[in-house]
């Protein structure tokens, strides 16, 4: 887009905290976008905003913390210790079941075979991935194979 100078302007979208599209103009928020434009992404990106909301949320180092109770005695025994995730990371993991769920064109339900027809057999695989190089489908098989 062209300014009163004759300068082109750098326009992006990008979704804040709160999953809402926000338009930036020149590092400035011009606004918030109700409605994510066709013009914008191709249909076939659409359904992946129940996910892609979340990235911003996942930027944050700190998903959670440890958790146990119990000293650890006989009268007061040590529970396991778990994680006590963000709330976030339960409402990610809520929206990728039913992500996988309601998209079933993707055969997510068979991700391990996703996973095998890519040559990705193990997590150390998983970690070494060049992640630029594939599409949507092989990258939610990912991330669902390592939520279970």
């Amino acid at each position: 887009m062209d300014n009163k100078n004759n300068k082109k302007s750098n326009i992006e979208f990008k979704y804040n905290k709160k999953g809402e599209l926000e338009g930036w103009e020149d590092g400035k928020m011009i606004g918030k976008v109700d409605q994510t434009p066709s013009w914008l992404f191709p249909d076939a990106f659409k359904p992946h905003h129940q996910l892609t909301k979340f990235i911003l949320d996942f930027e944050e180092s700190n998903y959670g913390e440890w958790f146990s109770r119990g000293s650890g005695t006989t009268e007061d025994p040590m529970q396991f210790p778990y994680v006590k995730y963000k709330r976030y990371v339960y409402d990610f993991v809520e929206e990728l079941h039913h992500f996988v769920e309601s998209h079933n064109e993707l055969g997510l339900k068979n991700y391990l075979a996703i996973l095998k027809e890519n040559n990705i057999h193990s997590y150390e695989e998983i970690k070494n991935i060049d992640y630029d190089k594939l599409d949507a489908r092989i990258l939610v098989a990912i991330i669902f194979a390592i939520v279970r």
